[in-house]
């Protein structure tokens, strides 16, 4: 019997944009190229639609630690970095699917990370996040490769959307600027 429950995955949609939740058939994993695994996807390539995992560098403590908290409900943050020469190897490193990245740090700062990142094809996409919101300054973060750009006074409101629009490919920028 086709639409018994044995028969069926109810599959919770971790994509912005889908239904919260779909069903699927058992055997879909043979005819669509994708494997489920328990309530994970996994796609074509081997990645897993669960928590994008994430890599914050900023040299200030509180701020990393309200950047932290903030994004381990919803993303799995596997290492953080106080300078710029320590987040680009942890990026490196780790290969995660997202980095936050502090403007202004000792090192290398977040537009010289981005402009290194932009170097090879598989590197992660950058979110910038900043006290700055000086117009030109956010344009040379999106000339370095960053695809948002988040200002600090803002990340409560906007870090979690600008993230996933990063991870869509779709720029951000925070709304409205001070000066």
């Amino acid at each position: 019997m086709l639409c018994s429950a044995r028969n069926w995955f109810v599959v919770l949609a971790l994509i912005p944009g889908l239904l919260p939740f779909f069903l699927v058939p058992r055997d879909w994993r043979n005819s669509c190229g994708c494997l489920l695994q328990g309530l994970q996807v996994q796609t074509r390539t081997g990645a897993y639609l669960s928590k994008l995992r994430i890599i914050v560098a900023d040299d200030n403590p509180a701020f990393l630690r309200e950047f932290t908290s903030l994004l381990a409900a919803e993303f799995d943050v596997v290492a953080t970095a106080t300078d710029g020469n320590s987040a680009l190897d942890l990026i490196r490193r780790y290969v995660p699917d997202l980095a936050v990245l502090d403007l202004g740090m000792p090192g290398l700062n977040g537009i010289e990370i981005s402009r290194e990142l932009a170097k090879s094809s598989s590197s992660p996409p950058v979110v910038i996040c900043s006290v700055e919101t000086d117009p030109e300054v956010v344009e040379a973060a999106r000339q370095a490769g960053a695809i948002a750009y988040v200002f600090k006074i803002r990340v409560q409101k906007d870090l979690i959307l600008a993230l996933k629009s990063a991870v869509q490919g779709r720029p951000f920028v925070s709304p409205g600027s001070i000066q």
